[in-house]
This record gives C-alpha cells, sequence and structure tokens, in this order.
C-alpha cells in the first residue's frame, strides 16, 4: 500500500472515530437533569371519603395524563395535582388505567400544562449506575437526591430496582432519572429499619400502561441482550366472547353436489383458489383468469366466492378488459360478502380497483350500526337470502346488502327483535334497548354531618352521557325540606370486563331526618335508565344523630315500699329520634332482663318479685338503631319482710309479663298418675311456680336512723377553689377540699371535710358536720366544729377552734343545695374579725357522678375573700 493511501485510511479512521465519539449520549450535569424534573414532576394531594388527608409526587406522561403509584391514588375520593413551585392546582377528574400488581397508575388532571418527560429503556439499567430521584417527600416539594442503582430484584415480569437514592412518605410516584435525564423507574417504597433501602419500578412497565411507545437510547454501549420491544405484561384471561366472533362461512346457494367445508373435496378447491391468487400476483392474468373462473362456482364458503371474484376481476383488467367486466365481478363479490375489502396484497389505496369497489359498495350496501348496552348480548340476523348467523357481541358494525333483515339480541334476561331496511349508500343505527347491568348498594343508615359516599356500578358496552342522582330530604317531623340533583362523576373505568365506576357524595345535615333518592343513566341515543327500576321506588338513608334515648322512669317511684315476693312493675317513658332497639333495667352486672312496650306507645314495662328484705337499687338503659345508649337516674325501692298472716294482701293491677325460662320445664304429671308410677314416694302439697323473675335483695336491713322512704346516699368529692385571692391567703394560693359525705332527704347527715392551700401548706382546716334526719321535710339541720391553722397577715401562724352551723334543701331527686357559716377563733378568742360562709349546689350526672359548685366569703380582719368553687363526687 502505498504512503499516501495509508495516510488517507488514517484521516478517514480519525473522522469516524471523531463523529461517533462526539454522537454518543453524553451524561448531563445533576443541575440540568434537576431542571428537567422541576418542570414536569408534580405534587399530588388527595382525600377519602372518610376525610382522611395523605400526598404524593407523580409526573407528566403526556398532555394531562399523571404517572404515578396505584397505592397513592388507592381509596381516593377527591384528588388534585399541582405543578412543584406553582400555586396553582388542578382537579383530579379520572384513573386513566391501574396496574395494582406492579403499584403503576395513570391518572387524569384536565388543564395541567407541563412537558412529557422523556422515558428511558430501563433493560439497559445496571447495578453501579448513578440515579436522580425527584418528589415530595413529606409533603417538601421539589425535593431531588442523588444515588447508584445498588440491586436489581426480581425477574423479567417482577423487576425492581434497589438505589441509593433517599426517599420518603411522599416521594411515592417520583420519577426516576439516569444521567441522560431520561426517567427510568418511579418511586414506590423505602425500608424504614435498613439504611439506603429504596426502591423503583422500572419505567418500561409504565411504558405498557400507558400505551407510549419508545427508542431505546443508550447512554453508553453496554453488554445487553438484543430486545425489540420492552417485557411484555402477561395478558389476563379473557373470555372469548369478548371480541365479535368472525363471521361464520355461508353458502352462496344451495348446490346439488354441495359439500360441506373441511371435507376433503374442498381442501383442493382452496388450493386451486389459492393457485389463481399466486398466478395473478406474477402478473399472468390469462392464466390466473382462467383458474378462478374455474373454480369459483365449485367453492361452498361465501367469503371463498368473495375473493375469487375480486381476483378474476382484478384479473380481468389485467388482460385488458373494460372497467364494466371489472365492475361486475366486483359485485359479485360484494353480494358474497358485502363486507369484502382489498387485500394487502392487491392495496387499498390501488388508483383503480379502490374506486370501483367503492362504487360498488355504495350501489349495493348500506351500514348496519346494531348497539346492546348489555356487553354479554349476541346480535344475530336472518333475511336477505341470509340464514340465521350471529354477527357479534354488544355493539356491531356491519355492511350489509341492500333490503329487509331481522335482527335479534339474546341476552340472560330474555331476547328482543327489531326489523331493518338497508338502503344503499345509507347508514341505519337501531338499539335494541336492552338495559345494561346495574349495580348500586346503598347504605340504610348514615350519621349526622358526614359526607354519604355512594358508588355506581356500571356494566355498559359504552359509557353514558350522563349519570344523575335526583334526591329529596325530609326533616324531623317527614316533611319535605329540599329537592335537588347532582351529577355522579365518571371515577374508574375497566375496559376489559365494560365496567364504569361513578361516585358522588351526600352530606347529611343535621336537620334532615332522612334522604329519598334514584339514580337516572342517560345515553346520547335518549335511552334512559332508573334505579330503582320502579317509577314510584327509591333508596331511602335514615339520617341518625348520636344523641342517646332520653329515659324517664315513672313507676315505682322513690323510696317506695313492697314486701318480699310481692309483684313490682317497673314502668318508663322512653323517647329518641331513632328507633329504640332495646330497654333493660340493670340490678346487678349479671342480672338485666328486658322490658317491653306496651302498644307502641313507648312505655316500657317489666313485673318483677324480691326474695329477700332489705332495699334494691335499679337503673335502666335504652339502646336505639343506630347504637346511641342512654342510662336513667338509680332509683332505690325497700323491700319489707311478708307479715305473719299471710303475706301480701295487695292487688294486682295488672297481668305479670312472662319470662320465658332458658330451657322448657318438664311438663308435671298429675297426683293420680304420679301416685300410680311412684308409690314410694310420699306426695307433698307443692306451691305453684311463680313465672315473675326473683330479684333478691342487695342491701342490708336500714340502720334505726334511716327513713324508710327516701334512699341514702355517700360519696367522696373533691373540690377545688379559686379567685384572685385564695380564701385562706390573700397571696393566691389555690385552696383544695377533700370531703366524705352521707346524706338525703329525711335522712341523717354526717360527713367530714379537709381543706388546704396549694403550694403554700401553712393554711389548713379540718372539720366534721353532723345533722338529724327530719320526717317529711325538704330541709335539714346540720352542725360543724372542728380546728384550723392560717397565717396572719403579720406571717405569725394561730391554731384555732371552728364552729358553725348550715342548712340542706332537697328541691329535686337529682338536686342538693347546702348553705353553711362558721366562725374561727382567734387565739385571744376575738371572734369578730374571722368569719366565713358558703353557698353550693350538687347536682347528680349520672346515678355515680355528681358535680358540685359553690361561692363562699372569708372575713380576714378588714378583708373580704369571695371565691369560686367546683368540684367531682362519686357515689357509692
Amino acid at each position: 500500500m502505498l504512503r499516501w493511501e495509508k495516510l488517507l485510511l488514517s484521516f478517514l479512521v480519525g473522522c469516524l472515530v471523531l463523529f461517533y465519539g462526539t454522537t454518543a449520549v453524553a451524561a448531563l450535569t445533576s443541575q440540568t437533569i434537576y431542571k428537567i424534573a422541576e418542570d414536569s414532576t408534580v405534587h399530588l394531594g388527595f382525600t377519602d371519603a372518610k376525610g382522611n388527608r395523605w400526598t404524593g409526587s407523580g409526573f407528566v406522561v403526556r398532555n394531562g395524563h399523571i404517572a404515578t403509584n396505584h397505592h397513592v391514588v388507592d381509596n381516593m375520593w377527591i384528588g388534585f395535582a399541582k405543578l412543584v413551585g406553582k400555586e396553582e392546582g388542578y382537579p383530579i377528574e379520572t384513573i386513566l388505567d391501574s396496574d395494582k400488581e406492579r403499584d403503576l397508575a395513570i391518572i387524569k388532571a384536565a388543564g395541567i400544562d407541563a412537558p412529557a418527560l422523556p422515558l428511558g429503556d430501563s433493560d439497559t439499567v445496571q447495578i453501579g449506575d448513578a440515579v436522580y430521584v425527584a418528589g415530595n417527600p413529606q409533603g417538601l416539594e421539589s425535593s431531588f437526591s442523588e444515588g447508584i442503582i445498588s440491586a436489581i430484584r426480581g425477574g423479567s415480569t417482577d423487576k425492581l430496582f434497589q438505589m441509593t437514592a433517599p426517599i420518603s412518605q411522599g416521594s411515592s410516584g417520583g420519577p426516576v432519572f439516569n444521567e441522560a435525564g431520561e426517567v427510568i423507574g418511579v418511586s414506590f417504597a423505602t425500608l424504614h429499619d435498613g439504611q439506603n433501602l429504596n426502591f423503583a419500578i422500572p419505567v418500561n412497565y409504565l411504558k405498557s400502561l400507558a400505551n407510549i411507545s419508545f427508542t431505546p437510547t443508550p447512554i453508553r454501549p453496554k453488554p445487553v441482550k438484543p430486545k425489540l420491544d420492552p417485557p411484555p405484561i402477561e395478558p389476563k384471561p379473557v373470555k372469548p366472547t369478548v371480541n365479535p366472533p368472525p363471521v361464520e362461512p355461508q353458502p352462496a346457494k344451495p348446490q346439488v353436489n354441495s359439500t360441506k367445508l373441511g371435507s376433503s373435496k374442498s381442501q383442493p378447491r382452496r388450493a386451486m383458489l389459492d393457485k389463481g391468487i399466486k398466478l395473478y400476483e406474477q402478473a399472468k392474468y390469462s392464466e390466473a383468469s382462467e383458474v378462478l373462473s374455474s373454480v369459483i362456482q365449485e367453492l361452498e364458503d361465501s367469503e371463498q366466492q368473495a375473493e375469487a371474484y375480486l381476483y378474476l376481476g382484478c384479473s380481468k383488467w389485467g388482460i385488458g378488459e373494460g372497467n364494466n367486466k371489472v365492475r361486475a365481478h366486483f359485485e359479485n363479490s360484494i353480494r358474497h360478502n358485502p363486507d369484502q375489502k382489498l387485500p394487502p396484497r392487491i392495496g387499498e389505496d390501488h388508483p383503480i380497483f379502490s374506486g370501483l369497489l367503492e362504487e360498488v359498495h355504495r350501489k349495493l350496501t348500506g351500514e348496519l350500526t346494531v348497539i346492546s348496552l348489555l356487553p354479554q348480548t349476541e346480535i344475530w340476523i336472518e333475511g336477505n337470502n341470509i340464514d340465521r348467523k350471529m354477527l357479534g357481541i354488544g355493539i356491531v358494525k356491519r355492511r350489509l346488502l341492500k333490503g329487509y333483515y331481522v335482527v335479534e339480541g339474546i341476552y340472560a334476561g330474555g331476547s328482543k327483535k327489531r326489523t331493518v331496511t338497508i338502503e344503499p349508500n345509507r347508514h341505519k343505527e337501531i338499539d335494541l334497548e336492552i338495559p345494561p347491568i346495574i349495580k348500586h348498594d346503598s347504605p340504610l343508615t348514615a350519621p349526622v354531618g358526614e359526607i354519604i359516599p355512594l358508588t355506581l356500578n356500571l356494566i355498559s358496552s359504552q359509557a353514558p352521557q350522563r349519570v344523575t342522582i335526583h334526591y329529596k330530604t325530609y326533616d324531623r317531623d317527614g316533611n319535605p325540606s329540599e329537592q335537588n340533583n347532582q351529577k355522579m362523576r365518571l371515577w374508574d373505568k375497566q375496559p376489559t370486563s365494560s365496567t364504569w365506576i361513578y361516585k358522588v357524595g351526600l352530606i347529611s345535615q343535621k336537620h334532615v331526618n332522612s334522604i329519598k333518592y334514584y339514580i337516572e343513566i342517560e345515553y346520547e341515543s335518549h335511552l334512559t335508565f332508573r334505579q330503582p327500576e320502579t317509577p314510584d321506588h327509591n333508596y331511602q338513608i335514615a339520617i341518625v344523630e348520636d344523641l342517646p334515648p332520653t329515659i324517664n322512669l315513672l313507676d315505682p317511684p322513690e323510696g317506695a315500699k313492697f314486701t318480699v315476693n310481692q309483684q313490682i312493675t317497673i314502668r318508663a317513658e322512653v323517647t329518641d329520634n331513632n328507633s329504640v332497639k332495646e330497654v333493660r333495667v340493670h340490678f346487678s352486672p349479671t342480672n338485666s332482663p328486658t322490658l317491653t312496650e306496651e302498644d307502641g306507645s313507648g312505655i316500657y314495662t317489666i313485673d318483677i318479685t324480691a326474695s329477700e328484705a332489705g332495699y334494691l337499687r335499679y337503673h335502666l338503659t335504652a339502646t336505639d338503631e343506630a347504637g346511641n345508649k342512654g342510662e336513667s337516674e338509680s332509683r332505690q325501692i325497700e323491700i319489707e319482710a311478708a307479715t305473719d298472716d299471710g303475706g301480701d294482701e295487695r292487688e294486682v293491677e295488672s297481668e305479670p309479663v312472662e319470662i320465658k325460662p332458658e330451657a322448657e320445664p318438664e311438663e308435671a304429671k298429675p297426683r293420680e298418675e304420679l301416685a300410680e308410677t311412684e308409690p314410694h314416694k310420699e306426695l307433698e302439697e307443692v306451691e305453684p311456680r311463680d313465672p315473675r323473675p326473683t330479684i333478691p335483695g342487695d342491701s342490708p336491713q336500714r340502720p334505726p336512723l334511716m327513713s324508710p322512704t327516701y334512699p341514702l346516699y355517700q360519696g367522696v368529692w373533691v373540690s377545688v377553689a379559686s379567685s384572685n385571692s385564695s380564701s385562706l391567703d390573700w397571696e393566691g394560693d389555690k385552696i383544695f377540699r377533700l370531703a366524705y359525705l352521707r346524706e338525703g332527704k329525711n335522712q341523717p347527715t354526717l360527713g367530714a371535710q379537709l381543706d388546704f392551700a396549694h403550694p403554700d401548706n401553712t393554711n389548713v382546716s379540718a372539720t366534721i358536720q353532723w345533722g338529724p334526719a327530719l320526717e317529711n321535710s325538704n330541709v335539714a339541720v346540720m352542725f360543724l366544729g372542728g380546728t384550723a391553722k392560717y397565717e396572719a397577715a403579720t406571717w405569725v401562724t394561730h391554731r384555732t377552734p371552728v364552729l358553725g352551723a348550715g342548712l340542706k334543701f332537697y328541691p329535686g331527686d337529682k338536686i342538693a343545695i347546702d348553705a353553711t357559716g362558721s366562725i374561727k377563733f382567734r387565739s385571744d378568742f376575738d371572734t369578730t374579725n374571722l368569719y366565713h360562709y358558703e353557698i353550693g349546689a350538687r347536682v347528680y350526672i349520672t346515678p355515680s357522678l355528681n358535680l358540685r359548685v359553690g361561692y363562699g366569703k372569708l372575713h380576714l380582719g378588714s378583708q373580704d375573700i369571695a371565691t369560686m368553687q367546683i368540684g367531682l363526687g362519686f357515689i357509692f
């Protein structure tokens, strides 16, 4: 080789190296990749039907379409999307598609304007590659982190990228970039117990979901296996009836020597047809015409005959015959198969044949569209020399020869027929008016003040034009208060099952007692379907309040007296905004029988007897259909021992309620039969069994000082007094009181209390009070005495006795009012400058808990110090 040739060859090689080196994909800086991510990364926010909120990330893959994780959008009720760094938010209209197994979803947010991020090829990713992650961790927008691919987990269909780039809650759905600024993954999980254990889903799975084609752009040469397409997602099994089946072969006309398709005689005819087509493709038009003309009448399949006539017409044109001859053969082709088209071997846009075939279509055929909103409907047709055959399922569009046809739709609920006349070059559309499948579960009740989520599942061949809920609200008196309608929003669609999911939320307002509604589904064909189907029927939701039932004890009165084994009738009035479910009387934790209602009057009764003398305390509980539980006040009655002359002589006003025993007792044998069968046993007179429940007395005999008419209460109280200055210390301490008290209307009073200041413990007093029982009086008298230690203004500590008196008032069963005054003697027995008085009220909140409030004033020398008291007490 000459020297100048070597120089020229070296120059060419250098140019090639320089060219390919400069055109290779160069790695971008992290700042450039951040700018790419910032323009198209999305901050997502969601709220579910219960009001729970969360955020996530996503990125734009095309105009208005956002990619994210399935778990980010799962269970969302309302959602929005906003570009990071921007203020404007866009409502999320629907979930376009999702893959729960791979945790991917495509959602639509109308109006969002951002460039689509470039998608790379995740099959070329290798361990050690640098990656960059964008997202909104913990709601912190536009976060950007860097790392490497630390491992590749799984196989070809369940691959995951493990990476060191940090992510956290809120990053899910964000893009993962390679060094070329292409998205190669979607962030979706992190392990909190590990360090830098973060995971992403390969982007090739997303391309299959979003139906996005791509051309891999290699970053640098890598030893990878050649792949033409991304890893395919294994298709889910689909029933064969989802797609319309091919048109069944039909004979043109009955032939004398007809042979079924598939027989041994039909095989040579198909071979002859193929031979004629091959001769046409070889431009041997005369030979093709001869072969096709000879076999065309022997073919039994109408589609094969149509194909033969089509190629015969094309062959005639090839040997120079005019368009009229070609048109005649094309007409024969269309008569055998109205849907006949030019095959790819000829070309659908053939300059001669396409125009002639279209002309024949317009002359002989028209189009028919048959619609059944139920996807599983089989569409059958017959007429105009066509034997009955199935065209397809659901919605079918076919070309038919002009003439008269009968169309029938067969579905699980029956069938519907329509007649149609096909006119040349006309399109006819008929709707069989077969309703779609509508699935809706209405809740029976809903709490006040919450959003009622309603969902409609519609199985339909096509989407309706609109779905509207018409509702009317009723107030607590049953009068209609508001009538309105609201459009249900398309929430999701599942193409494989032809299911459309619509949702809406109704607000249960406080003044509403119930909501009645129905759902209307409208289609573009002006078909309208109602759910429920019957016009005078509607769904109804009862709006229940969380207020408990109210119980008013009627009989017996507080402190009533009964004797052992005497019938006791407990009566109570129960009212509630909701239906009362159950009313019980509680004597002990294990003894709580149920009351029965008197003819829907709201009065509940039960008849009982007590087997022992003593005091019997009880209270009632009522539960409504909403689960709210109300409790009555506690009452006490007295059970006295029976008299010696034969027991109770009181007349029973009504028959006792029969309480069924847990096991049916064995029927007693008659005395005569028992004497015959068991003569060895001595027969005794047995008192008949009382069917009423027996309640044992649970209180000891009343002490002599107790009144037999009204109950005795005893309990402990804790209260605190506070003012601008304390009741015993003008420096602002708080005075706490611990007290024990046993009292009651017409009952003796006995109590003790301890008052002390905090944090300064120099002021302490301890007193004891006592009062006699006063019969038939709402007023009780009490006396108190004790000792006190206090600090005077000169910081000198004094100890002094305390004497006082007071009155108690009992205006009702649940209220007690007391007023006391006391004198604290000074060390020199001067009582004119140190005295105290207070007034208080005690209200019983429950049978075991009461509230005390009071006001008092302490006179210390020249100062009058007012105090306010509040405290809680427990009764036992």
